[in-house]
């Protein structure tokens, strides 16, 4: 197999692995949240404790909470493997 196509199947692979592990949660507000960006996750136990990928994120003002962003993030493994 080609070098292109390993790297074409390793993309798609990854793709749809990502979504193995999901989290939709509310944070303080960080105007730099934003998609894809790569968020590290902890204090969830060994099993959810890891690296995820923010794939859905909005970001909210009111006056009674100031900024806050609600986001989903996936990862294609638990634990620390990924």
């Amino acid at each position: 197999m080609t070098a292109e196509a390993q790297a074409l199947a390793d993309t798609i692979f990854d793709r749809r692995a990502r979504p193995f592990v999901c989290v939709e949660a509310t944070a303080e507000g960080n105007p730099r949240f934003a998609l894809a960006l790569k968020v590290n996750l902890r204090g969830l136990g060994g099993r959810f404790s890891n690296s995820y990928y923010v794939v859905r994120c909005r970001h909210k003002y009111d006056l009674s909470s100031g900024l806050q962003n609600r986001l989903r993030a996936e990862c294609a493994f638990l634990g620390a493997g990924g």
